[in-house]
């Protein structure tokens, strides 16, 4: 990423809060993209509790999340947040100019109107966090929320990981986020990216061994640079959905089931890669675009992910397969939490969305299935063998469309209360995922 330089201001000041500000650059780019890295100044820093959202003085605190990514990122449909709520701060996309966030016109010279990117509901979703708890007034007079965008339709992994034009925007809006802190005596919290992508890595046929490491480097390389231009022991979580726009065929190969195997492998292998939730349990505008009204809930799934580590230093798991076994020839699924079986929220899939294969590679017929606590019981016509594989959601979706991708019918129950945002509960749906009968 470049070399580091101090810069001092040639005449500081020596009274008040501002007093002698040392600024730290980072060269970004060739053309010497700068940012702001990091603000010391002579009157002392704050020190930090393992509670970053409740300030130990009386500066108040800018919260910083940034997104990127493809499409689903950027918006799909038009804009349904149309006012600025919570006096929430954003950008332009790829933009370093700080401003309200609502109705901000995008730049890359396709879109005429704003679109409903999920920062909207992450904005605000993560501001009812903080009121539930008693830490932000309602008028939100301190406490900013500034949300980034650097995100643009069709574009792989690739060309949104380290050192990219919109890597390199996304840091770009945080350094900003930092000079604005700074005129407003504020600290800064960077609570990492929220991060929608997949389909275009799937279109491409790449491997899930390679989207897989490429995940875990980018996740890696945001915590690193974010804590360059923020200074802080808090990991900078990168807060994905995991897509599965289109589910492998075992005749054909096709790469959308790679693609979401690899977003739980990478979720499981680093801490700072993590789902926040399944892509199949949202309405959707087309075959890959969720609605606008699902962006929203999106957008709160992905802040309580980001609260949670800023608020108590957890990161919160996804609702995931953790167990199998065999019982009386009955496969034994076990979840992270207790588990459900929806057919109203989600339309009836054949064996919930679960297959089993026999060693040979033959499909096992389904029969029932029954929930107990945090597990399930699935039984078939044959009976289930220790070796056996099984996938869930590796299927196309009936009484979806036009949504076509993977899914079934498993999630958490409702209660303990889940978060409720615009109305909807948000429950956890159980992530993709396949393996070996245990």
């Amino acid at each position: 990423m470049g070399s580091t330089a101090n810069f001092t201001a040639s005449a500081p000041t020596t009274g008040g809060t501002g007093a002698c500000i040392t600024f730290k650059t980072r060269r970004v780019t060739a053309n010497s993209l700068q940012a702001v890295v990091a603000a010391s100044g002579s009157g002392g820093s704050v020190s930090r509790t393992s509670d970053l959202l409740a300030s130990t003085s009386a500066a108040a605190i800018l919260l910083f999340a940034g997104y990127r990514g493809q499409s689903n990122a950027k918006g799909n449909e038009g804009a349904i947040s149309l006012r600025q709520q919570y006096k929430a701060l954003g950008f332009a996309n790829t933009l370093s100019t700080i401003q309200p966030l609502v109705g901000i016109a995008y730049t890359d010279g396709v879109d005429s109107a704003e679109l409903e990117s999920p920062r909207y509901g992450f904005a605000e979703g993560l501001r009812q966090l903080m009121q539930d708890d008693g830490l932000a007034p309602a008028a939100a007079d301190i406490n900013e929320i500034v949300v980034g965008l650097s995100a643009q339709g069709g574009t792989s992994l690739a060309e949104n990981t380290i050192g990219t034009e919109r890597y390199i925007a996304n840091l770009a809006q945080l350094a900003a986020s930092v000079v604005h802190a700074e005129a407003n005596d504020q600290e800064v919290v960077d609570l990492g990216d929220g991060f929608d992508q997949g389909e275009r890595d799937a279109i491409l046929g790449v491997t899930r061994a390679v989207h897989r490491s490429g995940l875990i480097e980018m996740a890696t390389g945001r915590d690193a640079d974010g804590r360059e231009i923020v200074p802080g022991d808090n990991p900078r979580l990168t807060v994905a959905t995991q897509t599965c726009s289109a589910v492998k065929s075992y005749a054909t190969g096709d790469q959308g089931w790679e693609i979401a195997m690899a977003q739980i492998e990478a979720h499981r292998a680093s801490r700072l890669y993590t789902i926040a939730c399944s892509t199949y349990q949202w309405p959707f505008a087309d075959d890959r675009h969720r609605t606008a009204a699902a962006q929203r809930l999106v957008g709160a799934m992905q802040a309580r992910v980001m609260y949670m580590m800023a608020r108590w230093g957890v990161r919160r798991e996804p609702l995931m397969i953790v167990q199998t076994y065999v019982d009386a020839g009955d496969l034994i699924l076990i979840g992270n939490r207790s588990l459900v079986v929806d057919t109203v929220d989600v339309s009836a899939q054949v064996g919930c969305g679960i297959n089993v294969y026999d060693t040979e590679g033959a499909p096992l017929i389904f029969d029932t299935v029954e929930a107990f606590g945090r597990g399930l019981r699935f039984s078939f016509t044959n009976s289930v063998e220790a070796g056996f594989t099984w996938d869930y959601g590796n299927i196309s979706m009936t009484g979806k469309a036009p949504y076509l991708g993977g899914g079934g019918n498993i999630r958490q129950p409702s209660t303990p209360s889940p978060l409720v945002f615009d109305g909807v509960e948000l429950n956890d749906w159980l992530l993709l995922d396949e393996g070996i009968v245990g």
